[in-house]
């Protein structure tokens, strides 16, 4: 009886023992996954511009590459997927099987934004079914679906005030892709590597990116990307990001270390000079009228900041207009012939870009209810014509057409009723960011395509979007 007395009260405290234990194992793995996740984000958000790529499939038509077919597994969404699969987890474990559902069933009243995103994925996978080239369906559906999560987590991340995480890696990766392009447009030339996803890109070669004016032919900064208009929105929406950081704190606690705000204003100012390098007219126009916004945002805000912080926030700004009157003296020659109409004409852009306009409407004619498929118009354009050189098909230069063109009318219907829920959301907030970022992306959305279709584009836009659509 005694023997079973004590075993019976050791039981019990190991019971106890082992109730009041688990807990805090499982809030430490919790919280050890946590920052795992946050920090693969935030590695994600430094690896976003290098294009560094393992190649699943490079098809080549007429023994010419078919850009716009190839398959990669990119290092910045490689590192995406595992934070990714991070955040699944552990999703799935707080919420459980019963939770998850009443989750789903009051999504749509409580963030209809989300609601509507995922009804736009689940059409985007459907079109997997009726797309020409399936395998390439897939890869821009699950890219899709990716960069859907990067908008949840970068929105997620803001709420637990974790911005100044996002801003710095997003900030260092800004730097690095400046002063690449700023070497590249000095030197006129190029290098090609593999670890950092570069190409070469020749100032003879048809088919690269240049300035074409009296003084002859000019190569503009890519950085690592595939196009300077990517490079250049790129840097402008980084840009414009740490000043609506800025912008909106009511005290910034780095800003007391002298050596943080001089940093701070060295790396705005090389970030600018590289937009300006880029000669991109879509990140200009975009950077520009977001610019103001953010500008006038301050002028309403600074009366609530303390006047150390607004002090050295009117400094930073007057870094950006200084610099900028600077670089546009320094590069007059090449910086103005860009808005001149003969200049335009003489690079053939418009040309081009109403060519793409033509196939678009091309294949929305062929299947005007499904479209051609997620990523799928070029390859409904090497159908329709099969003799056309493979250079000479491009997608349409305008995100709405071409998502006409791949997912038919009604997933532009949801695209436009995500985005209209989005801002609304943000407007309901009185968030400035909501507008900056219109201004920003609008003009790359109406005139290229990169946003779309290509991953470090579709991945940024999502990036930016989440973070805007989060409280100020």
């Amino acid at each position: 009886m005694k023997r079973g007395y004590y075993t019976a009260i050791m039981s019990t405290r190991m019971k106890r023992s082992l109730v009041s234990e688990y807990p805090l194992e499982r809030r430490y793995v919790k919280n050890m996954s946590e920052k795992v996740k946050d920090f693969l984000f935030v590695s994600f958000l430094f690896f976003l511009p290098f294009q560094t790529v393992y190649l699943l499939r490079e098809p080549m038509i007429g023994e010419e590459k078919w850009q716009y077919g190839t398959i990669g597994i990119y290092i910045s969404s490689a590192v995406l997927v595992f934070a990714v699969m991070i955040a699944a987890t552990l999703k799935t474990k707080a919420f459980g099987k019963k939770a998850f559902g009443r989750l789903i069933r009051t999504m749509w009243r409580k963030r209809r934004s989300d609601a509507l995103l995922a009804i736009f994925v689940l059409w985007a996978s459907l079109s997997i079914f009726w797309a020409r080239d399936h395998a390439l369906a897939l890869y821009g559906f699950l890219i899709l679906l990716v960069a859907a999560d990067a908008l949840m987590m970068a929105r997620d991340m803001v709420r637990r005030g974790l911005l100044d995480r996002i801003v710095v890696a997003l900030l260092l990766g800004a730097v690095t892709q400046s002063l690449i392009g700023i070497w590249q447009f000095l030197s006129q030339d190029t290098f090609s590597s593999t670890f950092f996803g570069m190409s070469t890109h020749e100032v003879w070669q048809a088919g690269t990116s240049v300035l074409k004016n009296d003084s002859g032919r000019w190569l503009r900064a890519y950085g690592t990307f595939a196009h300077p208009n990517m490079f250049g929105l790129y840097l402008a929406g980084v840009l414009l990001l740490a000043f609506w950081w800025i912008v909106v704190s009511t005290r910034l606690r780095w800003l007391e270390k002298s050596w943080k705000r001089v940093a701070f204003s060295a790396m705005a100012a090389v970030i600018l000079l590289g937009i300006f390098v880029s000669f991109s007219r879509l990140a200009w126009v975009g950077f520009s009228m977001g610019f103001s916004v953010l500008f006038s945002e301050w002028i309403r805000r600074r009366r609530t900041t303390d006047p150390v912080t607004r002090k050295y926030v009117w400094a930073f700004f007057g870094t950006v207009l200084i610099s900028g009157a600077v670089f546009s003296f320094l590069l007059r020659e090449t910086t103005f012939p860009r808005f001149d109409g003969s200049t335009v004409d003489r690079e053939g852009s418009v040309t081009d870009r109403m060519t793409t306009y033509r196939d678009a409407v091309r294949v929305i004619r062929e299947r005007p209810l499904l479209g051609s498929g997620i990523w799928n118009s070029t390859a409904e354009l090497i159908s329709l014509d099969p003799g056309r050189s493979i250079w000479n098909i491009q997608p349409a230069h305008d995100v709405p057409l071409l998502v006409v063109a791949e997912l038919g009318i009604p997933g532009l219907v949801l695209l436009i009723c995500f985005l209209v829920s989005l801002t609304s959301e943000m407007i309901k907030k009185r968030s400035a960011t909501a507008t900056v970022m219109f201004l920003l992306f609008v003009p790359s959305l109406l005139f290229d395509h990169f946003l779309w279709d290509s991953v470090s584009g579709m991945l940024f836009l999502t990036t930016l979007l989440g973070i805007a659509s989060s409280d100020d």
